[in-house]
């Protein structure tokens, strides 16, 4: 059916009455409030791209909905973009969600291009329409954001445009099959969206756009139900990855460039209907404005403070909803994980982390994708832990733990051998963190903690494998490099484990602080450092222990504390010895456990 209507839509029979048929006055009468000058058509936009919205969207999302083009961009040429833009379209078989968007403003603005574009163009620009729209109906992606953007919105643009005859209700009953398929296949269609966690906020405003549009009328009532699923799922995500100044996760812009978002018709306030008793005060308080004594019905009705997709490969740790706590972001849907890490609204360390890694010498490779082995959360914790596979029959293991209250974060790199049988050799290795440039590095003088600032001190940085004093020998260190970069490096036989411990707490900052590895014992047998690990870490007469197994699973014991786990964290009291414990992870069955 489809490949038929790239044949019969006569555009030059249409574009006649474009102007007189008033689309973009219905546009504008459907959106409401969201078309002021076009918002709803760059809702997204700029997260996605990592930049301002150009002037060729701004021009184009306000004529859609007859809106004025500021004084500065009406001599704008249009052509040109339209050059670029028909170089992409081409490329149908790799459209990303942001050239989608891109397109849906080329879709919207048609009517008002008339007397913009000479009429080839604009035919050629139809013609470009219906075979992306075609080329999406029958890929069979029916869970990828652009069944949703190209398949369900641009199908309902295509109808006005083609009018009421029988070519335009074809159009309409492509676009809500696309839309019905797109929202049966949530469970592949989420982590699709979130893929990146930028693309969230385009695929977000598609799903306003299509209720708005009254496309959603148009489903039974149980897909309407799956549409709504859907829509509270994703703006949960969306509310979690904003940041204070309307920003998201990994993108970071000035609070203008994504006015759109979180102005008072933006895409924010729409994410808030899907839910309103849950998501309003979660976007409130991302956003800074949460109360400044919120009472406990407001805490309760929150969401959860931690957000994990496993299929999507992105997790965001919060201590509380209150931005002012900080967050944590983790990406590891490439072979290289991106983290976030903030103190209160400020991000420290943003980017991809990158591990140099070589056993007897040699340099080792990742041979797989990260996974996930582990998640839990509780009201004392956060923990996620995932693993990838190298070469030189190595595995890398990393561990994310945020220890709510106390406003602790440790990141830990574990090496070990993938065959338990099997034994590494001599280990080499470093994990490179890089910084914001705002953040300045404090080294201690004559120990290895390092402060990290902006403009005031934000964390302190405790290398727990590494000698405390700089006097003395070590095999691990921690340090920043020329190219502002957080290094944590070190070496080992037969396994090793490289932990850094991150306070944010300022109170904490002024007091004497220490940390020591532990003896572990095993039966009266000092343990070796590639079987397992423990550590002390005190500010004042506060105190925490970590433990970590790296071979086998047997009773061992550590700071008086008889274990059998793979991972423990607890506060220590050192008056009577007792450990109040944070998180256990057992990896006695097939999966780890965390209790």
């Amino acid at each position: 059916m489809s490949a038929n209507l790239e044949n019969r839509v006569d555009w030059a029979s249409r574009i006649e009455s474009w102007q007189s048929c008033g689309l973009a006055e219905r546009r504008k009468d459907l959106l409401g409030p969201a078309s002021r000058r076009g918002i709803a058509y760059r809702w997204g936009i700029a997260i996605a791209s990592g930049v301002n919205c150009s002037d060729a969207i701004e021009v184009l999302s306000r004529l859609a909905v007859g809106s004025k083009v500021p004084k500065a961009l009406r001599d704008f040429d249009l052509e040109r973009s339209l050059r670029h833009w028909f170089d992409v379209g081409h490329r149908s078989d790799v459209h990303s969600p942001i050239d989608a968007a891109v397109t849906l403003n080329w879709a919207a603005a048609l009517p008002c291009l008339v007397d913009r574009i000479n009429e080839i163009d604009l035919q050629r620009i139809g013609d470009e329409l219906v075979h992306l729209h075609s080329g999406i109906i029958d890929g069979g992606r029916v869970a990828d954001p652009t069944h949703l953007l190209l398949g369900a919105e641009l199908g309902w643009e295509l109808a006005n445009l083609t009018r009421d005859d029988e070519i335009s209700r074809l159009f309409v009953a492509s676009s809500t099959r696309a839309l019905q398929d797109w929202c049966q296949h949530g469970s592949e269609a989420l982590p699709n969206s979130i893929h990146l966690a930028t693309n969230a906020r385009l695929v977000l405003a598609s799903l306003v756009r299509c209720k708005k549009l009254l496309l959603v009328g148009e489903l039974s009532v149980e897909d309407r139900q799956k549409w709504k699923q859907i829509g509270r799922q994703l703006s949960l995500w969306v509310a979690t990855l904003v940041c204070h100044d309307g920003s998201n996760a990994f993108a970071h812009l000035e609070r203008q460039a994504t006015v759109d978002d979180h102005c008072s018709d933006g895409l924010l306030s729409q994410a808030v209907k899907f839910d309103r008793d849950s998501l309003e005060g979660a976007v409130s308080a991302a956003l800074g404005n949460a109360p400044k004594n919120p009472g406990l019905t407001w805490e309760v009705s929150l969401p959860e403070a931690m957000l994990h997709d496993t299929d999507g490969k992105l997790a965001i740790l919060l201590p509380q909803w209150n931005v002012r706590s900080g967050r944590t972001h983790v990406d590891y849907s490439a072979a290289e994980v991106d983290l976030e890490l903030f103190s209160g609204k400020k991000p420290l360390i943003s980017g991809r982390l990158r591990v140099d890694l070589q056993i007897d010498g040699k340099s080792q490779e990742p041979v797989g994708q990260w996974e996930e082995v582990c998640e839990y959360t509780d009201d004392d914790v956060h923990y996620l832990e995932i693993e990838q596979e190298w070469t030189g029959n190595a595995m890398l293991q990393r561990q994310f733990l945020l220890i709510r209250e106390d406003r602790s974060f440790v990141f830990a790199d574990a090496v070990i051998p993938k065959d338990d049988s099997a034994s590494l050799g001599r280990i080499d290795y470093s994990c490179r963190l890089p910084l914001m440039e705002s953040v300045v590095d404090e080294p201690e003088a004559e120990t290895r903690e390092i402060f990290l600032s902006t403009g005031n001190r934000r964390t302190i940085c405790l290398p727990l494998a590494a000698s405390e004093w700089k006097m003395g020998q070590t095999h691990f260190d921690l340090s920043v490099s020329p190219d502002h970069t957080l290094v944590s490096s070190g070496t080992g036989q037969g396994g090793l484990y490289a932990p850094i411990w991150f306070d944010f707490q300022k109170r904490r900052f002024t007091r004497k602080r220490t940390w020591r590895q532990l003896t572990v014992a095993d039966q009266l047998r000092i343990v070796e450092p590639s079987e397992a690990n423990g550590y002390r870490v005190q500010f004042g007469s506060e105190q925490w222990m970590i433990y970590r197994s790296l071979k086998d699973q047997k009773t061992r014991t550590v700071l008086g504390k008889h274990l059998i786990a793979d991972f423990y964290c607890s506060r220590f009291d050192s008056g009577d010895g007792s450990h109040e414990e944070l998180i256990t992870v057992d990896d006695s069955d097939t999966e780890n456990e965390a209790e």
